[in-house]
């Protein structure tokens, strides 16, 4: 995520300091193809925060005095968080888990899953957006 974000900071950068006049067509594919890696990214980290939370509840419980020393503010704010059923959780999760059987996708047909809802939903937008100019309310 940090190498997109660099990437991408970099590009935006030279827009601003007047290196780049306008964004071409593989500008905006781009801008999708970081979308959608960094929407996977998001899911896997869903999912593995999900798969943890029996493990923090563990050792949020655990009482032995070896794990209690490194049990300082900030680990027990972060074990209470991550070791409940929690409704943004939940949330969260269905936002990032909305594509059916992504738990059979690779990462390059999550990808491609993800870019196909980003344009589909781009031409809609466009569509309305076309409509309410010519006829505005």
């Amino acid at each position: 995520m940090v190498e997109i974000y660099s990437d991408f900071q970099q590009k935006s950068q030279n827009y601003r300091d007047g290196d780049e006049e306008n964004f071409t067509k593989r500008d905006i594919e781009e801008a999708v193809n970081y979308f959608a890696e960094i929407s996977y990214l998001q899911y896997r980290q869903i999912v593995a925060m999900d798969e943890c939370k029996p493990k923090f509840k563990y050792i949020k419980e655990l009482n032995d005095p070896d794990v209690k020393k490194h049990k300082n503010i900030a680990v027990k704010s972060y074990l209470a968080q991550y070791s409940k059923d929690d409704k943004v959780q939940s949330k969260d999760n269905e936002y990032a888990t909305y594509q059916r059987n992504m738990k059979k996708l690779t990462k390059e047909e999550h990808i491609e899953v993800e870019k196909e809802d980003f344009y589909k939903y781009l031409a809609e937008t466009n569509a309305s957006s076309r409509k309410d100019l010519r006829h505005p309310k």
